[in-house]
């Protein structure tokens, strides 16, 4: 008798809510981010590129 065989299963990805809530602050100036956690890979982007 044969052993158990691995069937894959297709899932749908999962749904991310939420913001993400950034407070920059530079010369005496202040800014408030809000983005959407489901673009968190762009969020991480702006935020490399604005911290070189």
């Amino acid at each position: 008798m044969p052993g158990p065989t691995f069937v894959p299963l297709a899932l749908p990805a999962p749904t991310i809510e939420g913001d993400i809530r950034i407070e920059l602050q530079r010369s005496g100036t202040t800014v408030t981010l809000v983005w959407p956690a489901s673009a968190a890979r762009d969020c991480t982007a702006w935020l490399r590129d604005w911290l070189r």
